[in-house]
């Protein structure tokens, strides 16, 4: 009798364990799930949602000509301020990256509603503060007059495409600079 209850406890751990085996291709494919929702950018170009643990992600891969100076994620707004020295802050510079920023903000992402970019000019005295020079305030509402996907970089105006769906606010030194 002993050795048929030893069978039978060895069969039942037997059948316990290889239960318990057939669940790990499960529990390492929601792992998995998981890690990809939780990626900045995927191998898709679909929309991510922005959260504070894929930000740096996000901003390190845009191509941006200005530094980024200051990042703030609240409540569906997304605020940033791009750097440029003093006597380096060309305005077809400045307005390609205010564009790759709304495609960031927009296109690249399902839950950014509003978009605060200020362009700051670095002081040459280091006892000075930085001067805003251009602000600009974007709405994901503001993009539905023209689809952001059909548009590239090269095909339009930054520019004109950014003037003409943003708020922009200039600064008197901006403007003195532009007039030169």
């Amino acid at each position: 009798m002993k050795g048929m209850s030893r069978l039978l406890i060895v069969a039942v751990v037997s059948i316990g364990i290889a239960f318990c085996l057939s669940w790990l291709p499960k529990l390492d494919s929601k792992s998995r799930l998981n890690a990809q929702e939780a990626s900045a950018f995927g191998s898709s170009s679909a929309a991510k949602q922005l959260n504070d643990q894929n930000l740096v992600d996000l901003l390190m891969k845009q191509p941006l000509f200005m530094d980024i100076g200051h990042v703030e994620w609240s409540d569906s707004i997304l605020s940033i301020d791009l750097k440029t020295k003093q006597g380096q802050a060309d305005a077809d510079f400045i307005y390609r990256d205010l564009y790759t920023l709304s495609r960031l903000g927009f296109n690249g992402t399902k839950n950014v509603s509003q978009l605060l970019v200020r362009i700051m000019e670095l002081p040459t005295n280091p006892n000075s503060q930085s001067q805003l020079l251009v602000a600009m305030e974007a709405r994901r509402e503001d993009t539905k007059k023209t689809d952001l996907n059909l548009t590239q970089p090269g095909i339009i105006n930054a520019e004109q495409y950014v003037s003409s769906h943003f708020r922009l606010t200039f600064t008197p030194r901006w403007l003195d600079r532009q007039s030169h």
